[in-house]
């Protein structure tokens, strides 16, 4: 018996830009949502379950991080956010059935792809 592979049509096919961003679209919504409830766990929910001097040591060790991870987190947050909200776009101009043939579609992906880099870089600056 030859050695075949499992699933041969995995390898025929691959990974398409839109698909890629339609997956990290989800999971940024998901990482967003999961930031928000964090959110609102620790800053507004905590104070009120626990003391505020528990809540101010918590404050005080979140911000104890160096300037610099906490600067890395910033621009990665910013990042996720602002392809979530402009492939999130892009997915509702799609679904009225606008711009459906393949070099718009190609082209927006990179045009979204390349418009959060430069708006992180951005917001970088500011």
């Amino acid at each position: 018996m030859k050695n075949r592979p499992l699933s041969p049509h995995l390898k025929v096919y691959s990974a398409q830009f839109t698909s890629i961003f339609s997956i990290f679209h989800r999971i940024s919504g998901s990482f967003l949502y999961m930031l928000l409830v964090c959110y609102l766990f620790y800053f507004h929910i905590y104070q009120f379950l626990f003391n505020y001097s528990l809540t101010y040591v918590f404050v005080a060790n979140f911000l104890s991080l160096t300037l610099v991870n906490l600067n890395c987190f910033a621009i990665f947050i910013t990042g996720i956010f602002y392809f979530h909200a402009l492939n999130g776009f892009r997915h509702l101009y799609l679904d009225r059935f606008c711009g459906l043939y393949f070099p718009f579609v190609d082209s927006s992906g990179i045009f979204i792809a390349c418009t959060v880099v430069f708006l992180t870089c951005l917001s970088m600056i500011f």
